[in-house]
């Protein structure tokens, strides 16, 4: 049978068209029409279909050519359109002409889509009927992050969409203008206004923000189904904002437009369900693979699917795999690649389920956190492949058969060999106690939907502890032979012990920690915790009244959060972190009274402007102005202007209580129950002894995590802007913290004369002191001048490193992976510290991996979920 003459054209304009695409030399419709004579309107209907690829007409790269405008009548020197006075055309397609306008009425500046004649010729036409939708589904939407709809009718006889003018450049000429350049990494260079940053970092920070955007679209019942480079716009302050909404649908209703059969969307970005036509199945996840493709581009400058025909894409799409990530751009991170992968799975269900979940991934790695997503096992890839490839498939499987058949002719002839296969395979177990203890620490112990997941894996370590005496009768058989062991018989038998002593430290810890954290999981999901209960609503009325301390902060509410209500002293909200131990009680004047066994107390601080570290005094900043500290080192300098978001921050140091509770093991070395030098020590002390890496590690399971510097300054500082809290005067410490006193002198004299004796600071303790000691500070902090150096989350940079807007997390010049960060930070001093090295601005830098007894730790936490 011979081919359609038709689809012939339509093919050859393809291959055509791609090659002028990858030449930067697309020209104008009317040019490709002459070149297929007798199959004008092939072309034309081709033509509208990659009218949206984001790739250059003539001037824009985002909107292919379509001939002379033409329908925008002429007045004099100025073109208008009803109210809308036309400055300058912005771009073109086959269907729509968008111009620069401004709204005479109001003054403003717009973006005025205009549909073209020939495009609404017929009033029923689909095109007419997507440019009316679009207006209607985008007049929903009210984010930063998409381009909003101010305006839509019918002027001149044309249908016009007044949207908000958004002024920058789209993310698919800065990937054309990154092809061009020269790059060692090969990522896209975003140039953003100031930004100065990793292109990387850049990267997935943005992208992780089209994300947040494309979640609120969803979360308002719509699905893009366009997602792709052409239709995300940077702005000169790098905010990405997604526009174009002229082939959303609505996921509560039908499909309308675009049955089953018809693929809408731009081929390069279509999710496989899209390109097999399944329109009842493009959903969300629809649109987290294309912003998945677009990560892939932005990260690599290249399409992760490519043909010469749209056949050949399309088979592409659905049965082969992108070349991965870091076989294009080996500096990326593995976590990235996962990520990418997880975005751009075949099948949906494999997919991110929501936007937000792909944003949160991506916000894991700029934070140097562990990601959810996790790669294909070996298993999985194999049954992609398959799928592939059913026929090698079959074939593989059936010599898989014989060989697995000759392999069990020769086991039966030699059970003696598989009796011991079988003991070294159960020593396998000490590898699944490690990855039953890594599963348990990824689970949030703050979501309650990981019930199920916790749920089994309580089984599976079930199944583990049961086979201890399994283990313990192997090793009475080896010692029941007496004499010298063989080498193999002799590894086995150190293995063997080791295994048990594991299992049995498993057991007594790891097992009932598990089991704890699925009690508390379950708590959550069935109560007694209620955000919707009225100790909930009387805290977010309190902290959303307009002339209180928030000034009218809207609070979402975390579920393990049990609100406790305001300090009476600085007036700040306070709650409960349930399942951290046992419900805080206030005392008959309204303030804390802390015990061993009282859960976690976080303090909400406050956001806004904010200012860190010291100056030193000179004639312009004496002694006496802000933030001018004579005591101040040069790490501390320049001081720096930040912006914080509101966050929540521990209102004590973690107490030992509360680490046991969290992770059923105390490494302190003044741990409770012992005594030193006449002083007896119970679960109030400070936990210490816990490295950066073990304390992130531990946090985050309930949702917590160290406080950036900026966030714990901040918080110390309570408000002021002298060098401690309590003013100039170093003599005020001896009632405020722990720090070197006589105290401490008399038993450990140090060489130079130290500042206690200068100031006569004598605070009590020459050790570090329970919590809550000592004054809190005007937030209700105690215990940040002194008592145990607390860690922050940062990498230990200078001041000349920007700090990111938000939490004021300082990021390197190169993203460093968790466990190979060198350095971090520690605040606020300790109790072998002089009172100078307490100071709010005071920093101090340790190893990531340092741990000692003068170290502990202060949990902070976002404001959201």
């Amino acid at each position: 049978m011979s081919q359609d003459p038709s689809r012939s054209a339509r093919d050859a304009f393809l291959e055509l068209y791609l090659e002028d695409l990858r030449r930067d030399r697309l020209g104008e419709l009317a040019t490709y029409q002459a070149r297929f004579p007798g199959f004008e309107a092939d072309i034309a209907a081709e033509w509208a279909l990659l009218e949206d690829e984001g790739e250059p007409a003539s001037e824009d790269p985002d909107l292919a050519a379509a001939g002379a405008a033409g329908d925008v009548r002429e007045a004099g020197e100025a073109r208008r359109l009803g109210q809308y006075r036309i400055l300058e055309e912005l771009g073109r397609g086959g269907q729509a002409v968008v111009f620069l306008a401004v709204d005479e009425r109001l003054g403003r500046r717009v973006a005025l889509k205009v549909l073209r004649g020939s495009a609404f010729d017929m009033e029923d036409s689909d095109a007419l009927h997507r440019f009316r939708r679009e207006a209607e589904v985008s007049a929903r939407l009210d984010h930063p992050g998409i381009c909003s709809v101010y305006e839509a009718g019918e002027a001149e006889g044309l249908p016009f969409i007044a949207m908000r003018y958004v002024e920058g450049e789209t993310l698919a000429r800065k990937i054309l203008r990154s092809r061009d350049t020269d790059l060692d990494d090969h990522s896209l260079v975003l140039s953003l206004a100031g930004a100065g940053g990793d292109p990387v970092t850049e990267v997935v920070d943005l992208v992780g923000r089209c994300a947040r955007a494309l979640h609120f679209a969803h979360e308002q019942g719509l699905v893009h189904r366009d997602v792709k480079p052409g239709n995300v716009i940077v702005t000169g302050d790098g905010e990405p904002v997604l526009c174009d909404f002229g082939l959303a649908r609505v996921e509560a209703e039908e499909h309308g437009l675009t049955g089953s059969g018809v693929l809408m969307g731009t081929p390069y970005y279509m999710a496989p369900e899209q390109v097999r036509g399944e329109a009842a199945r493009v959903d969300r996840r629809s649109d987290v693979w294309a912003l998945g493709v677009t990560l892939y581009e932005c990260l690599t400058l290249q399409r992760p699917f490519e043909a010469a025909s749209r056949e050949a894409l399309y088979h592409q799409i659905l049965l082969t795999e992108p070349r991965p990530l870091r076989s294009l751009a080996p500096r990326l991170s593995r976590d990235l690649q996962v990520i990418v992968e997880k975005a751009m799975a075949k099948e949906p269900d494999r997919r991110y389920a929501t936007a937000l979940q792909l944003a949160e991934d991506l916000r894991r790695v700029l934070d140097r956190e562990p990601i959810v997503a996790r790669p294909a096992g070996p298993l999985l890839r194999t049954w992609r492949w398959a799928q592939r490839r059913p026929a090698v498939a079959s074939l593989s499987l059936l010599l898989l058969l014989v060989l697995c058949g000759g392999l069990l002719v020769m086991t039966a002839k030699n059970r003696e060999l598989a009796d011991r296969v079988a003991e070294f395979t159960e020593l396998a177990d000490m590898r699944r106690v490690d990855e039953t203890i890594r599963r348990l620490d990824a689970l949030p112990a703050w979501r309650p939907d990981h019930a199920p997941a916790l749920a089994a894996l309580l089984v599976d370590a079930r199944a583990l502890v049961a086979r201890l005496p399994v283990h313990r009768g192997r090793l009475a058989r080896l010692d029941a032979r007496g004499g010298e062991l063989g080498d193999v018989d002799a590894w086995q038998r150190t293995a063997l012990v080791d295994l048990i002593a594991k299992l049995e430290d498993f057991e007594r810890r790891q097992f009932a920690l598990l089991a704890d954290r699925l009690a508390r999981v379950r708590d959550l999901a069935h109560g007694p915790l209620d955000p919707d209960g009225p100790a909930w609503r009387a805290a977010v009325a309190r902290v959303g009244a307009a002339g209180g301390r928030y000034g009218g902060l809207a609070i979402p509410a975390w579920g393990d959060l049990v609100p406790l209500g305001p300090d009476p002293s600085s007036g700040l909200e306070e709650f409960a972190v349930h399942g951290t131990g046992d419900p805080p009680r206030r005392d008959a004047s309204g303030r804390l009274a802390p015990t061993g066994a009282m859960a976690v107390v976080l303090v909400l601080v406050p956001g806004g402007p904010t200012r860190i570290g010291s100056r030193l005094p000179d004639d312009e900043h004496p002694v006496g102005t802000a933030l001018v500290d004579a005591l101040g080192l040069d790490n501390e300098h320049p001081p720096q202007d930040l912006v914080l978001a509101p966050y929540y921050l521990s209102k004590f140091e973690l107490s030992q209580g509360q680490w046991l509770r969290m992770t059923r093991e105390n490494p302190s070395g003044y741990p409770a129950g012992t005594t030193k030098e006449e002083r007896s020590f119970d679960l109030r002390q400070p936990v210490d002894t816990v490295n950066w890496h073990l304390a992130t590690e531990k946090l985050r399971v309930y949702g917590l995590d160290l406080p950036t510097e900026a966030q714990w300054e901040h918080g110390a500082r309570g408000g002021t802007t002298t060098p401690w809290w309590f003013g100039e005067d170093p003599a005020g410490a001896a009632a405020c913290g722990n720090v070197v006193d006589r105290s401490f002198l008399a038993r450990h004299p140090l060489p130079l004369a130290p500042d206690a004796v200068e100031w006569g600071l004598d605070d009590g303790y020459e050790l570090p002191a329970p919590i809550g000691s000592f004054r809190a500070n005007p937030f209700g902090l105690f215990d940040v001048v002194g008592n145990l150096g607390e860690l922050c989350r940062d990498e230990a940079l200078l001041y000349r490193h920007r700090a990111r807007p938000g939490d004021g997390l300082r990021l390197p010049p190169v993203a460093v992976p968790a466990d190979d960060r060198a350095n971090v930070v520690i605040r606020g001093g300790d109790n072998a510290s002089q009172v100078r090295d307490a100071r709010s601005a005071a920093r101090a830098v340790v190893t990531s991996w340092t741990a000692t007894h003068t170290m502990g730790l202060r949990p902070a936490r976002r404001l959201a979920p």
